[in-house]
């Protein structure tokens, strides 16, 4: 995973979205502000709710 977040940082990325077998068990995503190194635990349902809220501040 490290050299994916790697990656994500080259490219710039605001976000990243990681997805792993305990996530997918709990219906959850880990949302990772790039920006400002934190990450928290985000419902499925509630993610592009999160993520929109996030980008306008």
């Amino acid at each position: 995973m490290k050299a994916q977040m790697k990656q994500a940082n080259k490219a710039n990325a605001r976000f990243a979205l990681i997805i792993g077998e305990d996530e997918v068990k709990e219906s959850c995503v880990m949302l990772k502000d790039m920006e400002k190194s934190e990450q928290q635990k985000v419902s499925f349902d509630a993610i592009i709710e999160k993520l929109c809220a996030e980008v306008k501040g």
